[in-house]
């Protein structure tokens, strides 16, 4: 288990499922430091109450995470469980700034 901002793209390179613990915008950066797309990504919305979570599918509440996620984890063992594919882009983009004042 490591804290998103320590995380690096190689870190993904040996292990088979990523857990996502926080909201869509967690989801999604933790995503984009995934270079492989057949990573499984296991979202959870820690934050219920304040946030739908369309992209985090389970929503546990952070104050009961840890026996919930241990519920989830024995699911995911026993494959009790499906996948949701969801489509990737990667978008780039350069400007071109003018220090120029008219």
């Amino acid at each position: 288990m490591e804290r998103d901002y320590l995380l690096k793209p190689s870190d993904f390179d040996n292990i088979d499922l990523v857990v996502s613990l926080g909201g869509d915008g967690t989801f999604l950066k933790t995503a984009s430091m995934i270079d492989k797309c057949t990573l499984p990504i296991f979202g959870v919305n820690t934050d219920p109450t304040r946030s739908v979570g369309y992209l985090t599918s389970i929503p546990i509440p952070i104050d009961n995470c840890e026996k919930e996620i241990n519920k989830y984890m024995d699911k995911l063992n026993n494959n009790n469980f499906s996948f949701v594919n969801k489509q990737r882009i990667k978008v780039t983009s350069k400007s071109q700034v003018s220090n120029d004042i008219t």
